[in-house]
């Protein structure tokens, strides 16, 4: 079975075993340069998500892949503007890259298989 197709039908025994080749302490560190500041279990059970983090974590970290590997530190306000529409200050997000662009590409692919064939294909059918 690919990593592609047990990703895409919610199978975890694939993940586990990648987590334990390449061990836990590389998956905790590839989630900290992807945003999650939360302490995380360095153990195989990492691989399913056993660890508590915050959403604002979890969503800098699923950010990353669409922004092509980039990191961003989020940003609530994007820009202030005066009465009449004038930019006053903008903000520039704080990019890093986290992962390469190549790997951001796939994890997107491999993402969205699950919603389109893949275990939440009714919920991807219901938003389209």
């Amino acid at each position: 079975m690919t990593l592609y197709d047990a990703i895409r039908s919610s199978i975890n025994i694939p993940a586990i075993k990648v987590t334990e080749v390449i061990t836990p302490q590389v998956v905790a560190e590839y989630a900290r340069k992807m945003g999650i500041k939360s302490p995380l279990v360095e153990r195989l059970p990492l691989a399913l998500g056993a660890s508590e983090v915050t959403l604002l974590e979890l969503t800098q970290a699923y950010s990353t892949f669409p922004n092509q590997g980039a990191w961003c530190w989020p940003i609530f306000v994007d820009r202030v503007e005066d009465r009449n529409g004038e930019v006053v200050r903008k903000f520039e997000p704080y990019l890093a890259r986290a992962i390469s662009p190549q790997t951001a590409y796939i994890m997107v692919d491999m993402l969205v298989g699950v919603t389109t064939r893949g275990t939440a294909a009714r919920v991807g059918a219901a938003f389209k």
